[in-house]
């Protein structure tokens, strides 16, 4: 969502009118969150976008990503980034991968984990709160989306579980913090009543794990996001590069910053 969000704020400049982790202590065990929840003692859904095959193949992806029907789209700061069409929706689905030498993989978990200073540097957090906590480590959330004048806010109603996995890659031990994430059906129960534009397709596997030098972090994400409304989908993927830089100044400044 960061990454879609520097997308309007370009073409709000431009016309004159925003990766969410939880760490944990040890590999394969449920992260721990901060934020307003509800706690509970029963299983998250038995849904196979978030059972542990999915987790084995962000690992898979970031190493080797299958990049069938992609194109570069974009390349900055030794980061790439995948587009292919989605549908005949017009819009795009698109796939981040690379290497960030200064920003540590750990604190930039720690940095999306904390969701009160998630607060202070991701501007576009209008609302943000944990609704319901399960014992297999998923987590419900509703997050609105605050987005430039005119436009109005989206806001999302989504499941996401995350790991810290150990694994080997080139003979080497490496340590990755995955999530992956999805829209839900609203549920009457948990999610409030707002003004703002619900989001009901969204998807996004992230991971980010140390890298083979011993400095900085691999970074991968699949993601998919429709914001709907009235923008033209030519107009979103024409400004879509630039927010890739703005993207990797926000999190940099939000980790050097975190570790003060």
């Amino acid at each position: 969502r960061y990454f879609l969000m520097t997308i309007f704020e370009t073409l709000s400049n431009s016309l004159g009118l925003n990766f969410s982790w939880l760490s944990k202590s040890a590999a394969n065990k449920t992260m721990a969150s901060s934020g307003e929840s509800s706690g509970c003692a029963e299983d998250g859904p038995q849904d196979p976008f978030f059972n542990d095959d999915a987790f084995d193949k962000v690992l898979k992806e970031m190493d080797r990503p299958d990049l069938t029907g992609f194109e570069l789209f974009a390349d900055t700061r030794g980061v790439q980034v995948y587009r292919r069409p989605e549908g005949s929706s017009g819009l795009y689905e698109y796939k981040v991968v690379g290497y960030q030498p200064e920003v540590d993989p750990r604190v930039c978990a720690l940095v999306n984990t904390d969701l009160e200073y998630r607060k202070q540097w991701d501007k576009y957090v209008a609302k943000l709160n944990i609704l319901k906590e399960y014992k297999t480590g998923h987590q419900l959330l509703y997050w609105q989306v605050a987005y430039p004048f005119p436009l109005t806010n989206r806001d999302y109603f989504y499941m996401r579980r995350s790991k810290e996995l150990a694994f080997t890659s080139q003979g080497r031990e490496h340590t990755a913090w995955v999530t992956i994430s999805r829209c839900m059906p609203p549920d009457a129960t948990v999610c409030p009543e707002t003004s703002a534009l619900r989001v009901d397709e969204y998807k996004q596997t992230m991971a980010i794990a140390t890298h083979e030098s011993g400095h900085g972090s691999r970074l991968y994400i699949n993601t998919f996001d429709n914001p709907k409304g009235n923008i033209p989908s030519w107009l979103i993927n024409y400004f879509a590069s630039s927010g890739v830089t703005s993207y990797l100044d926000s999190v940099k400044k939000a980790v050097d910053t975190y570790r003060k």
